[in-house]
């Protein structure tokens, strides 16, 4: 019968998450967008583990990813497109109701 120690599946969880932590900072965020939301519900899991280092080490990684949510790209083409599309509107409204 094979014996595993507890300790060493506590080592391999930390060192998963450890790794799992890196790639937002390695990995561009067009390569990882496509799995930012399927990796934080799964750190949800590591997040609710039994031992106090993992929960530190899955709370590291969970923040690492949540920055890569904020560091997506902006679009400022979108941006001011839809501004003036709003100013147009409001203009156009103002035109309209102003009419002899």
């Amino acid at each position: 019968m094979i014996t595993v120690d507890v300790s060493s599946l506590q080592r391999t969880r930390i060192a998963a998450l450890a790794c799992l932590g890196i790639l937002p900072d390695t990995i561009r965020y067009d390569v990882l967008h496509t799995v930012k939301t399927k990796v934080l519900k799964e750190l949800a899991k590591a997040i609710d583990d039994p031992k106090r280092t993992v929960r530190r080490e899955a709370v590291a990684c969970r923040s690492k990813w949540y920055v890569l949510l904020d560091a997506a790209p902006f679009d400022y083409a979108h941006m001011f497109a839809s501004q003036v599309h709003i100013w147009r509107c409001r203009n156009l409204k103002g035109m309209l109701q102003h009419r002899p």
